[in-house]
């Protein structure tokens, strides 16, 4: 059988398709905003002439713009600046998008190792009868033991230790140079929100050989660095869901690729009798009385 690896085994899990999902979105908006950009000033120093406004260069056919009155040779300023705009609202997002991807790994591990999940969270944390009964599903109780413990993991502000307390009792295995891209970009996040984007010394100590930086200077965002970086967290992503779907500790975003995932287990060596043809995938199960039955991701997953 072929090797499989997270570029070719054709299976990833929900969290992972999510964020692959929405990074297009993001990429597609950097680009087409950066064409545009182009065009723009393009367009205004082809028909644009002293002593007219960014506005009236534009003409007629478009809106009337209020705040663009400034003459068309500032147009690359104003451009600049608005990239510069785009490019940290991007940093923003894939950020979130990722921490958001590791809540969802969280809610895998849920359904094989429960009790390493609860032991996440703190330790004071209790559900009293009448929480459990309000929140009416096994499924929604599932969802607060998560949100409870990825919010005590959450509190610690860093994102290697995020991701390293995520993972840890999974025996995830990702390569360090594919950890250290992704983190490299995911903590100019940190820097931008509250260092007003200058690299300090400990982020220089750590990624200057990845993203090139000077301390105290802030890290300039280009198109190519985010895009650059957005591929990086994907990359990451990718070899997380790769290793915990082969881990059997996952299960597959869509019943089309359970096969798929039997044979990534088969490599990986993991028991795999939980799989049978009696099981009927339910992806889009109504709400669900848990003493009644399981969700088909909870029943494969109980038996892995």
């Amino acid at each position: 059988m072929e090797t499989l690896t997270f570029e070719n085994c054709g299976v990833i899990t929900v969290p992972c398709q999510r964020l692959v999902d929405r990074y297009l979105w993001t990429s597609q908006h950097l680009e087409l905003s950066d064409a545009a950009y182009r065009l723009l000033k393009a367009f205004i120093k082809k028909f644009g002439s002293k002593g007219e406004s960014i506005s009236d260069v534009l003409g007629s056919e478009f809106p009337n713009y209020k705040t663009l009155t400034h003459d068309a040779s500032y147009t690359p300023a104003a451009v600049g600046y608005s990239q510069r705009q785009n490019f940290e609202l991007a940093l923003v997002s894939v950020y979130s998008d990722f921490t958001e991807f590791l809540e969802g790994v969280l809610k895998e591990l849920f359904l094989t190792k429960p009790l390493l999940v609860a032991g996440k969270a703190s330790k004071d944390s209790r559900l009293a009868y009448y929480e459990i009964i309000e929140l009416g599903s096994w499924e929604a109780v599932t969802s607060k033991i998560v949100a409870n413990a990825f919010r005590k993991l959450e509190q610690q502000r860093s994102t290697t230790k995020l991701l390293n307390d995520v993972l840890d009792g999974t025996d995830v295995d990702v390569s360090e140079p594919t950890k250290e891209a992704a983190l490299a970009f995911l903590e100019l996040r940190h820097l931008y929100v509250h260092n007003q984007g200058r690299a300090d010394k400990d982020y220089l100590e750590r990624y200057h050989h990845v993203i090139k930086c000077t301390e105290g200077r802030k890290v300039e965002l280009t198109l190519k660095l985010v895009t650059n970086g957005l591929r990086s967290v994907e990359l990451l992503a990718r070899q997380i869901s790769f290793e915990l779907l082969g881990r059997g500790l996952a299960v597959p975003a869509t019943q089309n690729m359970i096969q798929n995932h039997k044979d990534l287990m088969r490599q990986f060596g993991t028991q795999i009798s939980g799989y049978s043809d009696e099981i009927e995938p339910e992806i889009d199960s109504p709400q669900i009385d848990p003493l009644e039955k399981l969700t088909w991701r909870a029943v494969i997953a109980s038996q892995i």
